[in-house]
């Protein structure tokens, strides 16, 4: 399963199914979160359309809010602390 932002739609692509009967379901867990990696490339996605870091970051959050019923990080600080850690955590 792919999920994927475009122009502030939030879309699911379901790359594989079951195959037990035509019609098969995907369920969202609850307190489930977007992951890391997912929520910082939607993050530039955005920033790259509004050049306004806050306003990227607040628009992730919005999906994610909508998506799973609550926000990934307490505040933009947060974020960026995170974003941070993230982004220089050495690669393997």
């Amino acid at each position: 399963m792919k999920l994927q932002v475009n122009n502030g739609t939030l879309t699911w692509t379901i790359e594989s199914t079951d195959g037990i009967s035509e019609r098969d379901f995907v369920t969202v867990i609850k307190n489930s979160s977007i992951s890391t990696v997912k929520f910082i490339e939607m993050y530039y996605d955005f920033y790259a359309e509004t050049k306004d870091h806050q306003q990227a970051y607040e628009r992730v959050e919005r999906l994610h809010e909508n998506l799973l019923g609550s926000r990934k990080y307490s505040d933009y600080d947060s974020f960026r602390s995170n974003k941070s850690k993230f982004m220089n955590k050495p690669k393997k």
